[in-house]
């Protein structure tokens, strides 16, 4: 058996290595059993498969439901990844006389997902260096062409990226993307003159009440009236930048409050 434990690496980190001297004290302390199978134990590879063992009899051992919990449990202790599913797999699985904290779930949950997330990222991903074909592309467009997304949808979406900053290679691309768009022939207005009753009706339009940002506003919780957004943002929060927040409350169906303050359009322009 001491042959065997030479097979599975040292853990990388000293501190992990107290774990590893249990394991092999652990699997060393077992009853000697036959390795037929018999309802209540189950068959343990002592160098797990994942990590080079063979299925050759002097490499199993039969333990109990909760002694094989217990040695994947150390195992995962000792930081070999090639354990990490193996070990999530069994504390979702309800044979097992298992007890484990919130703490240890919590730990091994996160070390699954960080499994997961690295399994899919570059080389890893079964789709790495493939593209669509033009028929493809064409199909998925059509299938999602006209599908409307519930509100609960929209809302989780934007939920998960809130606060996920983008990064410098997406930015660079959609900057890309936009460069010369809107620019020369691309622009919609390309070619066309505006005449002068065309500037009087914008003028109007961007001036007085009818520019949204310059119209009176009134904070529900004070009462307090102000002449502007930009006004409202530097008075109530010693910040102009937060008048899109005051614009968005307004214009929101629920009306969301910009830190701890609802606000409205008042009806009446101060001069």
């Amino acid at each position: 058996m001491v042959e065997l434990f030479k097979k599975i690496v040292l853990p990388l980190q000293q501190e992990n290595y107290i774990h590893y001297v249990r394991y092999k004290n652990f699997i060393e302390s077992r009853p000697i059993r036959n390795t037929y199978k018999e309802s209540g134990y189950e068959i343990h590879h002592i160098c797990p498969k994942s990590m080079g063992g063979s299925d050759e009899i002097d490499n199993l051992i039969k333990l109990s439901y909760r002694e094989h919990f217990i040695a994947h449990m150390i195992l995962f202790y000792c930081k070999y990844p090639q354990t990490i599913s193996a070990f999530h797999f069994m504390i979702h699985n309800n044979r097992y006389d298992k007890t484990l904290s919130s703490k240890q779930y919590l730990k091994v949950k996160e070390e699954r997902i960080e499994q997961l997330r690295k399994s899919t990222l570059g080389e890893n991903n079964s789709f790495y260096g493939k593209t669509h074909s033009e028929e493809t592309i064409l199909i998925l467009r059509e299938a999602s062409t006209g599908k409307l997304q519930s509100e609960e949808t929209k809302r989780k979406k934007a939920d998960a990226l809130k606060g996920v900053p983008r990064p410098q290679e997406v930015k660079d691309k959609i900057s890309n993307s936009l460069t010369g768009k809107y620019v020369g022939e691309n622009s919609n207005c390309f070619g066309l003159k505006k005449t002068p009753e065309d500037c009087k009706n914008i003028a109007k339009r961007q001036t007085g009440s009818g520019n949204s940002m310059a119209r009176s506003v009134i904070c529900i919780e004070t009462n307090e009236v102000f002449g502007s957004f930009v006004d409202a943002a530097q008075k109530m929060y010693g910040d102009k930048n937060l008048s899109r927040y005051i614009s968005r409350s307004i214009h929101s169906k629920t009306r969301k409050q910009v830190k701890g303050y609802s606000w409205k359009y008042q009806n009446v322009t101060i001069l």
